[in-house]
């Protein structure tokens, strides 16, 4: 059996997005102009020269798109636990055994926002699994409400079976 604790989509930038578009195209077109003239040999080095600018465009387009259409599902067994990230690839998914982890942990950090005239910290928390002594691994992150990461971190450890689990700590001590 295995229980599904939570799905979460990300939010993306859609400036980021219109960024990546208008420099796609403005970067791109001079690559077609270049691979329709690919018999000279000058035009072969700007189109090679022009592929990592234009790779910074793909960047900026699937970023977003990614962090708006992508889903992250934990999955959650006695002895297993799966975090998935999709439809879209996106680095880190992973699995672990349930063996494997010591405490449980709901860490946060903290970031201003705004002006100097007006200030606006923002919280974000994350709920981590020591796995060694000076070793944790991020289960969740960028979750907004810290009593969600507490529920959610409460669950996990209710699941697999995990009696000693930890206190919140902050991301970056």
């Amino acid at each position: 059996m295995s229980d599904q604790v939570g799905t979460t989509t990300g939010k993306g930038s859609v400036g980021l997005f219109v960024f990546g578009i208008i420099w796609s195209v403005f970067l791109g077109l001079p690559i077609l102009f270049a691979m329709s003239r690919f018999a000279n040999l000058s035009d072969l080095w700007s189109l090679l020269i022009m592929i990592p600018l234009l790779s910074v465009g793909v960047f900026c387009i699937y970023s977003p798109l990614a962090g708006m259409l992508n889903e992250t599902i934990m999955r959650i067994d006695p002895h297993e636990i799966s975090v998935k990230h999709g439809p879209l690839p996106m680095p880190g998914n992973f699995r672990m055994s349930r063996r494997s982890i010591r405490k449980l942990f709901c860490s946060w950090s903290s970031r201003e926002s705004g002006s100097s005239a007006i200030s606006n910290t923002k919280y974000s928390y994350a709920i981590q699994a020591e796995v060694s002594a000076n070793n944790r691994v991020a289960l969740l992150k960028k979750i907004s409400n810290p009593r969600h990461a507490l529920y959610i971190s409460q669950l996990v450890g209710d699941i697999i079976g995990l009696e000693d689990r930890g206190a919140s700590t902050n991301a970056d001590a």
